[in-house]
């Protein structure tokens, strides 16, 4: 249950960075990169997404946020 729930906070966590690259790609017509270079991209894009809608009000109300980020300190 445990393993479970980590890879579905992966999942959650890349998912958008996944979903930006894949479609600006597709539409940019990119040449093809090696498979290292596509996952770090991924990830660097990912945190900047979720760093902007951690910083953002509008995409999520003050006093949740506020809530959460004291949680996620206090996990790490």
């Amino acid at each position: 249950m445990e393993d479970a729930l980590k890879i579905g906070v992966y999942v959650l966590l890349v998912l958008p960075g996944f979903i930006f690259v894949q479609t600006r790609d597709y539409f940019l017509l990119r040449e093809k990169r090696s498979q290292f270079e596509k996952t770090l991209e991924i990830v660097l894009w990912s945190a900047a997404i979720w760093i902007i809608a951690c910083a953002s009000p509008i995409w999520w109300p003050s006093d949740p946020r506020v809530l959460a980020i004291h949680e996620a300190k206090a996990a790490l």
